[in-house]
């Protein structure tokens, strides 16, 4: 199994993710919401948010995903975050990037993972709205279309939460 790739502008990525403070923050309702809708619109039984800090994936919202974080080095998103647009592995065990991974060839057993970044006014990369499923598929382009565009709205939602913070 490949370790995920580290993006060249790292140090000014994780400082943007870092000032937004939202890494602890609490669970948020409209987040929840918005990974419901991905699982939903791209039929399929996981769906997640996550922001990708220096060492770990901070798992923000779920839907079927047990873990509430992953270490960065066997994350999915972080190859995710350094793709030109988004990623999709139609079929993780015949791909040599995550063939070995753990939670492909462990429980549970992922298959398939389809992933929009989420992207901060200042074009850094700090996470990933995604979906993944324990068979292999491709999402269809209105599924990708849909996708992306929970991205653009998970993505504005957590900067409205730093200037709700900035507020107070």
């Amino acid at each position: 199994m490949e370790h995920a790739p580290i993006p060249i502008d790292e140090p000014a990525r994780v400082a943007a993710l870092r000032a937004l403070g939202v890494l602890d923050a609490p669970s948020d309702l409209e987040l929840d919401g918005m990974v419901l809708l991905a699982a939903e619109v791209c039929a399929a039984p996981l769906s997640m948010i996550t922001l990708l800090d220096a060492c770990e994936e901070r798992i923000k919202s779920r839907v079927g995903i047990p873990y509430p974080e992953l270490k960065r080095n066997i994350s999915f998103c972080a190859h995710a975050i350094v793709e030109e647009s988004s990623l999709e592995v139609s079929d993780a065990r015949n791909d040599g990037r995550f063939r070995a991974h753990p939670l492909v060839t462990g429980e549970p057993h992922f298959r398939f993972y389809a992933g929009a970044p989420l992207v901060t006014g200042d074009g850094f990369r700090i996470g990933v709205l995604c979906v993944l499923d324990t068979t292999p598929r491709k999402l269809t382009n209105v599924q990708w279309h849909c996708l992306s565009v929970l991205a653009r709205a998970a993505m504005c939602r957590i900067e409205c939460q730093r200037l709700g913070q900035e507020d107070k």
